[in-house]
């Protein structure tokens, strides 16, 4: 007997009594509405009993025909990635099944046929049922069967001939199993393997979910090629509390800083948890826009940005990432996020007077539309101060795409930024791809890290900033672009130059305006707010005592103010109650190396001419390291050399 497991164990010697009684049980509960629990398996009598609620006719002679052709064909266009991922493994099977009569199928997340596989004995047979592309399998439509069931249960289920609940369907077995966006769990439909009733369907149920697993895998790969970007900047780097929710508002996966700071879990609905300035319903028509949401638990109000997640161009949901509402002096109007952004100068923390000149000509930079350049060490804010500029651009409504320059691999580097041709090299994807340059015309592009570029790729950018045109890998055909490029690197790209490791030409042609920001240690007085802001962030209960603050003002942050965040929220993590203490920071032991009025000194010296008693006295404080007395002085350890020379210096 099949009994009441999730996954039915039949032997080939009892199939044809089993099947026997299955019909007589089948009979019973059509008829006359008796059950018989120890007949049947507790999934397939709890389908049987929701199929008689939605008042499906277990006479009927086929399934509904939902879809022509021409739909259909546009259905599997929607699914076009999961299909181009999935159409060697269908293949595969295919190749694969014992005989004749025996099938694959793939469903869409509705129940929907979109393809059908086998022999052509059986596909004409398979007309008579609409077991065909476009017929509606779903249980509300047709009932207990493998596809309905399995999207119904969001498992695998294998249901036998007399288990179907339309009596048309008892000449077939079904083994099903959902396919699911890897990342967020999203069913995007149901693999089916199908064989006629007097085939002992022994493997039937764990092939279909090998293959399934195999599909996964392989759609996985794939959206990490392609989606890899934003899923890093996602759950790896974790910078906001971020949240993937499927179409109908329920949480799908959910990184560690929106766990800790909502509470919140896969399978919480967000309307549960958020009270909206939109309806939930109307969500999905607010993605690339930010809008404001109340956390219901402490009342504290978030803008929230909603980005698409989909595979290829169907979407299946959401991602929405989450920062604390404040004010800024400098700026209280709301600001509309450019999809792919998350900062505005409204989101720049600091009052330093020296940050505020840097904000300023930031700001006048984003109303011309020349090549920016944006300098200072790593950890300062670079992207945020970019993202900035084309959030108060007149390209603010188009698209802002980020590059790093320096974490592309130099073989690949080329066909990332100006896209190849089908063809073009092995391996290149069936109708080539656009590049960065083409997906952000109209818009902006961040180069990163840009004193990384390989020389032979600056020649490239050189000849597209000065004329505007891209040429594909693999292609001699020309492309007019309209990009407003903004770079940024933590080297000194006048050293670099000397050193042949960067184009003269063009550096002074992205040096159309250059903006610097200073290091934390360079603005301790902006620490305390910074400290504050990524607290509330973090968890608004949290707050630093006295002596904690002291060290954190007494430490010269080489890592700024991305070691800054992480130290606090460590200490946040690792603190016994909310008042933080200095048991609770972590922080290397260093010594803080430069004053606050040697920083002065420097500000003022690097301005005009390091002079060689400051030189000289942040020598001895960083004891005699040249490379840590460079960082300080914010100059390349050659020229500390050349200055060292011209003043008669020694260590």
């Amino acid at each position: 007997m099949l009994g009441t497991e999730e996954t039915p164990f039949l032997s080939i010697s009892d199939y044809g009594s089993v099947l026997s009684k299955i019909e007589h049980a089948w009979e019973s509960f059509m008829i006359d509405g008796t059950s018989s629990p120890n007949l049947l398996r507790s999934p397939i009598l709890q389908s049987w009993q929701r199929s008689k609620e939605k008042h499906v006719p277990f006479t009927l002679k086929n399934a509904p025909l939902e879809m022509d052709d021409s739909r259909v064909s546009s259905e599997k266009e929607r699914l076009k990635v999961l299909f181009e991922t999935m159409n060697p493994y269908l293949d595969d099977i295919v190749k694969t099944l014992p005989n004749d009569y025996m099938a694959v199928t793939f469903s869409n997340e509705k129940g929907i046929i979109l393809d059908c596989r086998s022999s052509r004995k059986l596909l004409d047979q398979f007309q008579d049922d609409y077991y065909v592309p476009g017929a509606d399998w779903s249980e509300r439509a047709f009932g207990t069967n493998g596809i309905g069931t399995a999207l119904e249960r969001g498992k695998a289920v294998q249901v036998f001939a007399a288990e179907h609940y339309c009596k048309i369907a008892h000449k077939c077995n079904c083994a099903s199993a959902p396919v699911r966006e890897p990342v967020s769990g999203v069913i995007l439909g149901v693999l089916t393997i199908t064989a006629q009733r007097h085939i002992f369907p022994a493997h039937n149920l764990n092939w279909a979910i090998s293959e399934v697993q195999k599909i996964e895998r392989a759609l996985q790969g794939r959206l990490q090629e392609e989606s890899g970007t934003l899923f890093n900047l996602l759950f790896e780097k974790a910078d906001q509390p971020g949240i993937i929710f499927n179409l109908d508002g329920q949480i799908c996966r959910i990184n560690k800083l929106a766990q800790t700071m909502f509470d919140a879990k896969p399978g919480y609905a967000l309307d549960n948890i958020f009270d909206f300035s939109v309806k939930q319903s109307e969500l999905i028509k607010c993605f690339n826009k930010s809008f404001a949401v109340v956390y219901r638990k402490t009342r504290q109000r978030f803008i929230v940005t909603v980005m698409p997640w989909a595979v290829g161009e169907y979407r299946i949901g959401g991602i929405a990432f989450f920062h604390q509402e404040r004010t800024n002096v400098a700026s209280t109007h709301r600001v509309m996020l450019s999809p792919g952004t998350r900062y505005a100068f409204s989101s720049i923390v600091g009052q330093n007077s020296v940050l505020l000149k840097t904000i300023k000509l930031a700001e006048k930079a984003s109303r011309l539309d020349a090549t920016v350049l944006i300098t200072g060490e790593t950890g300062t804010g670079k992207e945020v101060v970019a993202q900035s500029i084309h959030n108060n651009s007149c390209r603010k409504d188009q698209t802002f795409l980020s590059v790093n320059c320096g974490a592309i691999p130099k073989e690949l580097i080329a066909s990332e930024l100006f896209g190849f041709e089908e063809g073009a090299f092995t391996g290149a994807q069936k109708g080539g791809r656009k590049g960065k340059f083409e997906a952000a015309d109209g818009g902006s592009l961040f180069l990163d890290e840009i004193g990384d570029m390989p020389l032979e790729i600056q020649v490239y950018l050189l000849r597209i900033l000065e004329e505007g045109l891209i040429t594909r890998i693999g292609s001699n055909k020309t492309k007019p672009v309209n990009v407003r490029v903004i770079c940024a690197t933590n080297k000194d790209l006048r050293q670099e130059v000397e050193f042949g490791r960067f184009r003269e030409d063009l550096y002074y042609r992205i040096n159309g305006m250059e903006i610097f920001l200073p290091p934390l240690r360079n603005r301790l007085d902006d620490l305390p707010l910074l400290v504050e802001h990524f607290l509330a962030r973090f968890d608004s209960r949290y707050n630093l005592d006295t002596d904690a603050l002291a060290k954190l003002m007494d430490y010269s942050w080489p890592g700024n103010i991305r070691e800054l965040k992480n130290v606090v929220e460590r200490a946040a993590f690792l603190s016994d109650g909310t008042i933080i203490s200095t048991q609770a920071l972590c922080l290397p032991e260093q010594k803080r190396v430069i004053t606050s009025t040697h920083s002065k000194q420097i500000e003022i010296a690097t301005q005009k001419e390091l002079n060689p008693k400051l030189i000289n006295q942040v020598l001895q404080e960083c004891g005699g390291n040249i490379t840590l007395a460079a960082q300080q002085l914010r100059i390349s350890r050659m020229t500390i050399y050349r200055k060292m020379k011209k003043f008669g210096l020694n260590l």
